[in-house]
């Protein structure tokens, strides 16, 4: 094993110390001795990933405060589900250890398979076939996943990304969208649809269909969001047309419920 000291600098080894030491006395107190993940602990502040790295200088401490802005955060993907290694041990070796899976920054031609295939699999699988895929290798591997959607600072996926005004699209599109504007608005209305359908669902009386029309629109929406991976107007109009009708079956159930249910408050 590497002297540890050879790997990192003195002051980085001690501050680590100093960040395991809260750490793990966090973790007894909150989910006592018998833990055994991080992610079992109430709060995503007591494991060593975040802890250690909001004191190491700027570049890394930039990236948990921009990781706890995030979409991932907000959903609970921590350092580890991204990176490997193991946030539960207190030796740098083993908690960035080979053997604990830990895999530093993706190289540009390594995000689609670091993002897509367990995490995002629908959009991993659109993005494959789109018209920037094709290119891909020619263009430096770019763009990729972050390009868009940006590394820890990632945000909650909406339209808004498609814009000549964003460092999206506007720095190799200038002046023609991907997706012409009627298509844009056809997606914002249905993400729109979507969201007044989860609001009708909150106030549907409790029942056992509620739980099957939540999962039904719950993939609709996921489908819905994958269809701008596609980049192509008539390949997005063809997606969209089954989840267009299945919002339409949902929007139907959610009417029928609430009308028996005033019919039975009159009886």
């Amino acid at each position: 094993m590497k002297n540890i000291y050879r790997v990192y600098p003195p002051v980085v080894v001690i501050m680590f110390c100093l960040c395991v030491t809260v750490t793990s006395q966090a973790q007894e107190k909150a989910y006592g001795k018998g833990a055994t993940s991080w992610k079992q602990v109430d709060g995503p502040f007591f494991e060593t990933c975040s802890m250690c790295h909001q004191r190491l200088g700027e570049r890394l401490s930039s990236q948990v405060l921009e990781w706890r802005d995030s979409v991932h955060y907000r959903n609970g993907v921590f350092c580890d589900s991204c990176h490997g290694g193991d946030p539960t041990s207190t030796v740098l070796t083993i908690s960035m250890g080979e053997a604990a899976g830990f895999q530093s920054d993706p190289s540009p031609q390594e995000t689609p398979d670091f993002c897509g295939p367990s995490c995002h699999p629908t959009a991993f699988t659109i993005s494959e076939a789109n018209i920037h895929t094709e290119d891909f290798e020619d263009n430096d591997w770019e763009p990729n996943c972050v390009t868009c959607h940006g590394s820890h600072e990632v945000q909650e996926v909406n339209l808004d990304l498609v814009s000549l005004e964003e460092k999206t699209c506007g720095p190799c599109h200038s002046r023609a969208f991907y997706i012409r504007q009627t298509e844009k608005q056809s997606l914002t209305d249905a993400h729109q649809l979507v969201e007044d359908l989860y609001i009708q669902l909150e106030t549907m009386p409790e029942q056992p269909i509620k739980n099957t029309i939540r999962v039904r629109l719950d993939k609709a929406f996921k489908d819905l969001r994958g269809l701008a991976h596609y980049f192509n107007r008539r390949q997005i109009r063809a997606s969209k047309a089954p989840i267009d009708r299945e919002l339409t079956y949902i929007m139907s159930i959610l009417a029928f419920s609430e009308s028996e249910a005033l019919r039975q408050q009159d009886q």
